[in-house]
């Protein structure tokens, strides 16, 4: 086994975030942060690339979001309470939201307006331009992937909210099949811009170069799947084209999934470029050209978006032919919105508050499994972490029950493996137990019988405002064994941010989500020596890399099932970090909506094309 110096990977590190500028997992999504109630979420974060994401309580992602992240490219809110002028406290009331907008009565469409009070809405909407947990949450909405993934088959009420690779189902695809060398040949399905023009394999090639040649995030989400960034797409017909990859891999439909990835149409796009714009840059930023299922037909910059249905939209007509996204950036106001019935849905509420409204005759609620998993980080820079018998140590003293219960209101699930809960994976192995008399015996065999002292950083932003709940709990349980944990918040999310990846903290609580929800892509992003966006931990291991190695490429099935779990063994008992909880989607609309009908996988947003009246 080899440890890298921190100080030897810490430069690789920083030249990554600089060149992810918004990665970090999946990126996935994007870390896990909260809603935008932090002023200082939008100041250039670095978490998920994976996410982002995070979104309950997380992203990404899981890949932090802002302009200028790194970590998860599915990460954090890229907003904050100054994010938008004039959405106020009850935004929803007065820029087309509210008592005022439409009240449920049916519009042009489909009938009705779905109005959503969110955290943050984006400033640019532009599928080339990654803002973090924003762009995942709330593009989704009117985005029209190749492919999308769905509920496994198997899946139960406990369930929910799972996915992986064996759940990617066909969304603007008729027909596909995989070739000798790993390309897919598809056929589309026919469908119609809002703009009157059908989507056709032009409009892929053109979307798929550029993407290559504007959007970072997207470039390397391609990557995963190992398309040929040369010859990314071979146009066969109208309607028929060749995904070309450089090697076989299983990854190809699950990232077309993503929003950023969807077709566009192509005529009406360059109809606005310019010598200046050739990828009419300008007028995606405030126009959206996809086949999906609805339009945005009104765009203010960091307060609101409307959208109306697409009448080419290929699949089942959506319910609400209009919908409205304000931005509300206080999480309470969101919940006081929604009990008035001046929203049908409120996005990012905290664990309290989702717990108030629980059986009420105003709202109607549900959860969904997510992928953001919340662990405590330990820097392995500070020499009692190098030893696996302290880690180990930490990972028996803490009382994950107790947390779940606790700041979480038991709406997360108990987290004591090395995956998180919401990925498909084969039965995990054997999970951490609560058992602080095995942590003392463990510290004791590592040299630290009389204990341990580090400080304990925190951020309300990530995981979100319950982390000085959580961490008063560690600081307590960890006591018990006999090591002392000093609570430091750092109040701005920016500076724990640099903080962060610049190897200053010691200990912190973190969240990631995986943009690409499977075993591989999460642990790779996460602990790989030299290729891991988040791995500001500085674990490294070379026998663990050539696991990873070995399990990329190997097709769904029993032989990778093997090697997962080979892998996730190896990371039980090296144990890089220490897992707590598993988040859940926390899904609240208003008694007027069936909440269970709203479909939704971290760290993505709901899928509103699907939200139906009560």
């Amino acid at each position: 086994m080899r440890r890298l110096n921190l100080r030897e990977t810490r430069g690789r590190h920083l030249k990554l975030v600089c060149l992810m500028a918004v990665l970090s997992l999946l990126i996935a999504a994007c870390a896990g942060g909260t809603d935008a109630d932090d002023a200082d979420s939008a100041e250039g974060t670095t978490e998920e690339a994976d996410g982002g994401d995070g979104s309950d309580g997380s992203d990404g992602g899981d890949s932090d979001g802002g302009e200028g992240s790194g970590e998860d490219a599915e990460g954090e809110d890229g907003g904050g309470e100054d994010g938008g002028e004039g959405s106020g406290e009850d935004g929803a009331g007065e820029d087309g939201g509210g008592e005022d907008a439409s009240d449920g009565e049916d519009s042009a469409a489909g009938g009705g307006t779905f109005r959503m009070a969110v955290p943050t809405v984006v400033s640019n909407i532009d599928p080339g331009v990654y803002e973090g947990t924003p762009s995942t949450e709330l593009e989704i909405a009117w985005a029209g992937p190749l492919y999308e993934f769905a509920d496994p088959e198997d899946v139960t009420d406990d369930t929910l909210g799972t996915t992986g690779l064996d759940s990617v189902q066909p969304l603007l695809v008729e027909s596909d099949e995989e070739e000798d060398d790993g390309s897919l040949v598809i056929t589309l399905r026919e469908a119609t811009s809002p703009y009157g023009n059908t989507l056709t394999s032009e409009d892929v090639a053109w979307t798929m170069q550029r993407v290559l040649a504007n959007d970072f995030v997207g470039q390397f989400v391609l990557s995963v799947g190992r398309i040929d960034a040369e010859n990314p797409i071979e146009v066969i017909d109208e309607r028929t084209f060749r995904v070309n990859v450089t090697e076989p891999n299983p990854y190809v439909r699950a990232v077309l999934t993503l929003w950023n990835l969807s077709p566009l149409d192509s005529v009406e796009v360059q109809s606005h470029a310019t010598d200046e714009d050739e990828w009419a840059s300008e007028w995606l930023s405030s126009n959206t050209a996809t086949y999906g299922p609805y339009n945005v037909t009104t765009f203010s910059p960091g307060e609101s978006i409307t959208m109306e249905t697409n009448p080419g939209w290929p699949g089942d007509a959506p319910a609400y032919g209009e919908v409205l996204m304000q931005q509300v950036p206080d999480a309470s106001s969101r919940l006081q919105l929604l009990q008035r019935g001046e929203v049908e849905y409120a996005a990012g509420l905290q664990p309290e508050q989702f717990a108030s409204v629980e059986g009420s005759e105003e709202v109607d609620t549900t959860t969904r499994v997510g992928n953001t998993m919340v662990m405590l980080e330990l820097n392995h820079a500070f020499e009692p972490f190098q030893d696996q018998q302290v880690r180990q140590a930490i990972a028996h003293a803490i009382d994950r029950e107790a947390i779940v219960s606790g700041p979480m209101q038991g709406f997360a699930d108990v987290l004591a493996n090395q995956l998180p809960s919401g990925l498909e994976q084969p039965d995990p192995p054997e999970p951490y137990t609560y058992d602080p008399e095995r942590a003392r015996e463990l510290l004791a065999e590592a040299g630290y019988a009389e204990g341990l002292e580090f400080p304990l950083t925190i951020n309300l932003t990530r995981p979100g405002p319950y982390a000085e709940q959580i961490a008063v709990l560690l600081e307590s349980q960890l006591a018990d064994v006999g090591i002392t944990a000093e609570i430091e918040t750092i109040a701005s999310n920016s500076e724990f941010e640099e903080r962060k990846t610049e190897g200053q903290l010691t200990a912190w609580l973190g969240a990631n989500t995986p943009i690409v929800p499977e075993a591989w892509y999460f642990m790779q992003l996460e602990h790989h020596s030299t290729e891991a966006f988040q791995n500001f931990k500085g674990y490294a291991n070379e026998e663990f890399d050539a696991l990873l190695g070995e399990l990329r490429d190997l097709p769904v099935g029993d032989e990778r099932d093997a090697a997962i779990t080979e892998a996730h063994e190896f990371l039980m008992e090296d144990v890089p970090y220490v897992p707590i909880f598993n988040s859940q989607l926390l899904v609240a609309t208003s008694s007027s909506v069936d909440a269970g009908s709203l479909r939704q996988y971290s760290p993505f947003g709901p899928l509103v094309r699907e939200a139906t009246p009560s």
